[in-house]
């Protein structure tokens, strides 16, 4: 991993521990595109990611990754974190691009009821915010 995708992933450790969404604008690349485990489209650019990045580190309580894959530019980071009293397990998928920033991150999760429970909380505070998450 190049020393610029190292310096990512320290700060993408950082931020999941505090949850401090200003280190978001420097670990995202400006075109990222996301993926939830809630809906099938993506959302992409890096205002509307940070907004979504940083209202999941509200919604999510006991928070912790527990594995990591890291292959070059490519990562995968095993969590478990609660919604509303209901476990849920997942995967972040990341890609940085060739400066370093992330560029792709796909999460994939379960339970369904946990995921449910996800979907709702985010709606209930991102549907002011944000266009339709389906399109």
């Amino acid at each position: 991993m190049s020393a610029a995708g190292i310096a990512t992933l320290e700060r993408w450790h950082a931020f999941a521990s505090t949850g401090d969404a200003a280190i978001l604008d420097e670990v995202l690349a400006d075109d990222v595109e996301f993926r939830p485990p809630t809906y099938w489209s993506a959302r992409r650019g890096k205002l509307e990611v940070m907004l979504i990045l940083g209202t999941v580190a509200g919604v999510f309580e006991d928070f912790r990754y527990e594995r990591e894959w890291v292959d070059g530019d490519d990562w995968a980071l095993e969590f478990t974190a609660s919604v509303d009293g209901l476990v849920l397990k997942g995967v972040d998928l990341i890609r940085l691009d060739a400066h370093g920033k992330i560029a792709e991150f796909e999460v994939v999760a379960r339970p369904p009821n946990a995921v449910a429970a996800l979907r709702a909380a985010m709606e209930e505070r991102l549907r002011p915010l944000l266009a339709s998450p389906d399109g």
